[in-house]
């Protein structure tokens, strides 16, 4: 028996460090493949008028990059990272069905960096930089490959959607970069599998004029940022990590000016406001509340050593481990809830403790 006992010890102990080593190359892997691209997305050096821009920042919110500049290329949450990486995974796969397609060379795949000169103007130089997916030759053509993997609602919108005309002003650059007569957007869904295409002719002329805007709106005007490219409820601007600073207006900003508000819409914020203060107080009273509530229920256990309470409105508490949980709420708990808050709020309103004043000039305060 205690042969027996000691030959399973043994492999399970062998078990656990390839365990060890296997964690250890993933996580090893995962963060030298996260970190193969480290340069900004656009760079300026204003004493050699030098402006270089990345392939895949061509067609992004021009604000943005000015805030690249201003704060510095943004550091991503570790959940993000993850989610690219996950598209890396993907990259690979893909990578490796172009090697067997019949009729298909190629020429380099997702591991050089190019980089080419896009226009000269106003003593400035525009430099583009990238790395292609994929360059193929096929019939004699070269072309671009740029893999996508994107969630099931992009792929239904695909088609006709802001965010595939990004794709294409980035498949555009990287088609000038390589000299290619255009790209394929190879998109895929992360949840369905369902693969969808998109094509982009080289248009060199395009790619150059948006060049020129950049030294325009952001070289030659380094001290302002730019209009938004994007309305403010767009895809862009919801996960841009710039959107504290962009939608908060600069005083000494002179590039753009708050827009008059109409009535309809002055309304519509007034009562968000107001939401938004009744929201913060309930918030403030709600933890105040929860707390007490907490230390009465585990009062209440530590006394008498009951495990669930019954309130008379329907509403059950679980007590595990010195916790609580809520298990049921019923549609009388909810009216008497509601009744509460409205009360509450009207009372806030009455005492003066919230409050929204319009100005002459339709701007909306807050106090």
């Amino acid at each position: 028996m205690r042969r027996k006992k000691s030959s399973k010890t043994k492999v399970k102990k062998s078990l656990r460090q390839f365990v060890t080593a296997l964690d250890l190359h993933f996580t090893k892997t995962i963060e030298s493949e996260m970190g193969v691209e480290t340069q900004a997305p656009i760079s300026l050096s204003p004493k050699e008028k030098l402006l270089t821009i990345r392939a895949s920042s061509v067609g992004v919110c021009r604000r943005f990059l000015w805030y690249v500049q201003e704060y510095g290329k943004p550091e991503l949450a570790p959940e993000v990272q993850q989610r690219l990486y996950n598209g890396v995974i993907l990259h690979r796969a893909m990578e490796e069905i172009l090697h067997h397609m019949p009729g298909v060379k190629v020429l380099f795949m997702d591991d050089t960096n190019l980089q080419k000169k896009i226009i000269e103007v106003e003593g400035w130089t525009v430099w583009l930089t990238g790395t292609p997916d994929a360059v193929l030759e096929w019939k004699g053509k070269r072309i671009v490959v740029d893999f996508k993997g994107l969630s099931r609602w992009n792929i239904d919108a695909f088609e006709d959607s802001p965010l595939t005309r990004h794709y294409q002003d980035q498949a555009n650059a990287y088609a000038v970069l390589t000299g290619s007569i255009g790209a394929v957007i190879a998109a895929r869904s992360k949840e369905t599998g369902q693969m969808k295409y998109a094509i982009q002719a080289v248009k060199p002329k395009q790619l150059q004029q948006w060049c020129w805007s950049l030294i325009e709106k952001i070289a030659l005007i380094p001290e302002n940022p730019p209009l938004r490219d994007y309305p403010m409820d767009s895809f862009f601007c919801r996960w841009c990590p710039f959107k504290q600073e962009c939608w908060l207006l600069r005083k000494e900003s002179l590039s753009e000016k708050p827009a008059s508000i109409k009535g309809k819409t002055l309304d519509h914020l007034k009562a968000m406001a107001r939401l938004v203060l009744q929201l913060h107080t309930l918030i403030q009273k709600a933890e105040a509340a929860e707390s007490e509530l907490k230390r009465q229920i585990i009062n209440i256990h530590e006394q008498t050593g009951l495990k669930t309470l019954r309130c008379g409105d329907g509403h059950y508490t679980q007590i595990r481990n010195r916790t609580w949980k809520r298990l049921v709420m019923d549609q009388k708990t909810q009216r008497v809830l509601d009744a509460w808050y409205k009360q509450r709020v009207n009372r806030l309103l009455q005492k003066g403790k919230a409050q929204y004043v319009e100005s002459e000039s339709s701007y909306l305060v807050v106090r």
